[in-house]
């Protein structure tokens, strides 16, 4: 059969250093316990170790509450460990460890659950449309019923699935089988597909008003400048300018060295001279031997300057001409570079600056929008082919004949409870009408004709569904101060008709009649369902998993 057991449940409080296990039967087990016994925070713990949210109490929160579930299914063993928001999944196959993964909330979680158990139901979030793999709660809400709210409100029991868009209705289609999991698949697909065209289409027509914004601002200029002639232009003068900076560049290098070289022949000239003066000047007579010597030398050496005066004062005639040229050649550069300065404004005299940026940018803009919107078009055209071959595909499956199947005997199998259960029968009525068939009742009817809509759906799952059927847990299901013989009967109906689905775990706040002789435990101290006894127990056995992955995940 293609069915999970809960095998075991050990439960851990780190704050106060106390635990709590029970191992389950495969068939039925009774939970008995009046208030604050802690019936209620076991059968909680069960679903939620599996990452259904549920209302539980505050001062549960605050015991730092690790909680370990056993599951089987098929031929492998899978724990889950859960603390907080952290799931810790060990899964293990002919004694073998096949994998251990953590996950540090609901949403990673809901993979694992899709790989171990084939659940894919896509659900709309209502905030913004998108599609997702839905949370586990919405696999598990068939086979829970809380005492909080499940008796009140059908398929109210978990918490976090009102953010989905119409999530009764197509979480009962999807496990009633009238709308299998292909179905879902497909129709997330095509929720994404047409997602992705409506957002490709606000991108155009955003594109489209900028592009009119665009051309309004562009409606007065001229766009028929051809640019690149000017820009040729101006490229010719700039680079004549560079060369007339190189060459003037080296003419005043050049003039610097030639007036070095001329104030230097000026010097020797100017010393020639003095030195002439100052040596017809002197007519002083020196009678010391010595001294006639040494005036010999000197004489000699004015004579040797003398004989080169000539030829200084040619050289610097030279250096004169020379300079006189490169003057010349400076003077004809600044009236060149004046010449170049006004046929660059003669060009921009044509046309402006911002007339080339406008102009360019115009051209630019304007084929970028268009190339934009051709894309956009293309990849609207490729989804909207993929999207029609989805539609196509979809259609298959709504199949109407088998709806109608599928609800005729969804309705014999509410009617055969509402029978067993002192009920009316009700004529017609679907899957999908949950709120018809188990609102308006009075008294104890209204938790009976839940208990029956939740067993009519549990049997529609079993024979329609290709999931597998989870473990079906009650929490008290004697409400609204249903008599004795009608208990009874509440309890029989689940011995004989809903112990066919699958394995089934009640809570009751005290053994009725007929549930002796089944698996059970009975808890009977207040505020004592975990004790300190078996805290070292549990403790090794969770907590150092727990705390190597968590290790692992940081």
């Amino acid at each position: 059969m293609n069915q999970v057991i809960f095998k075991r449940v050990a439960i851990l409080s780190l704050s106060e250093k106390k635990a709590f296990t029970f191992n389950f039967s495969e068939g039925l087990n009774f939970i008995h316990g009046t208030n604050d016994t802690g019936k209620s925070s076991l059968i909680k713990s069960l679903y939620f170790c599996l990452g259904g949210d549920l209302r539980l109490d505050d001062s549960w929160k605050k015991q730092e509450i690790i909680t370990k579930l056993t599951l089987a299914y098929q031929d492998e063993i899978i724990n889950f460990i859960r603390k907080s928001s952290y799931f810790v999944v060990t899964v293990h196959k002919n004694g073998v460890k096949k994998s251990e993964k953590i996950f540090s909330k609901v949403s990673e979680l809901t993979s694992e659950i899709q790989n171990l158990f084939g659940f894919n139901l896509l659900l709309a979030l209502k905030k913004n449309k998108e599609t997702i793999i839905a949370n586990p709660a919405s696999y598990y809400f068939p086979f829970y019923i809380d005492q909080d709210d499940g008796w009140s409100n059908v398929l109210d029991s978990f918490n976090g699935l009102k953010m989905y868009v119409d999530w009764q209705k197509n979480a009962l289609q999807y496990h009633s089988g009238i709308k299998p999991k292909e179905y879902y698949a497909l129709n997330g697909e095509q929720k994404i597909l047409a997602l992705k065209i409506s957002e490709l289409e606000q991108e155009a027509e955003l594109i489209r008003k900028t592009k009119l914004r665009f051309e309004k601002y562009f409606e007065n200029i001229s766009f028929d400048i051809d640019v690149n002639f000017y820009l040729n232009k101006i490229d010719y003068f700039i680079k004549q300018c560079e060369e007339l900076e190189q060459q003037e560049r080296a003419y005043r290098l050049k003039a610097m060295n030639l007036y070095s070289r001329r104030n230097i022949l000026s010097d020797l000239i100017f010393s020639i001279e003095n030195e002439r003066a100052d040596s017809s000047g002197n007519t002083s007579e020196e009678d010391d031997i010595s001294f006639a010597l040494k005036k010999y030398d000197i004489n000699k050496n004015k004579v040797a300057l003398f004989s080169q005066k000539a030829s200084l004062y040619d050289e610097k005639s030279k250096v004169d001409e020379q300079l006189m040229t490169i003057r010349s050649k400076l003077l004809e550069h600044a009236e060149m570079s004046d010449h170049i300065k006004s046929m660059l404004n003669n060009v921009h005299g044509n046309f402006s600056i911002k007339e080339i940026i406008d102009s360019e940018a115009y051209k630019s803009a304007a084929l970028a929008f268009e190339e934009q919107l051709s894309e956009i078009r293309e990849k609207i055209n490729a989804l909207a082919l993929e999207k029609a071959v989805l539609d196509t595909k979809i259609k298959t499956f709504n199949n109407v004949k088998r709806t109608r199947i599928i609800n005729d005997y969804f309705l014999s199998m509410l009617n055969r409870a509402q029978v067993k259960l002192h009920l009316p029968i009700t004529e017609k009525g679907g899957v999908i009408n949950y709120k018809a068939l188990t609102t308006g009742k009075t008294g104890s009817r209204s938790p009976r004709a839940i208990f029956a809509y939740h067993y009519a759906l549990l049997m529609t799952i079993k024979k329609y569904s290709t999931l597998p059927i989870l473990p079906i847990v009650i929490d008290s299901p004697k409400q609204q101060d249903l008599d004795d013989e009608l208990t009874e009967q509440l309890i029989q109906f689940c011995l004989d008709d809903l112990a066919e689905v699958s394995q089934v775990i009640i809570g009751a706040v005290k053994p009725e009649k007929n549930m002796v002789g089944y698996h059970s435990i009975n808890l009977v101290k207040k505020f004592s369902l975990l004790q300190p006894e078996a805290f070292s127990e549990v403790y090794q056995e969770v907590v150092p998993q727990f705390n190597a992955m968590f290790r692992h995940l940081n």
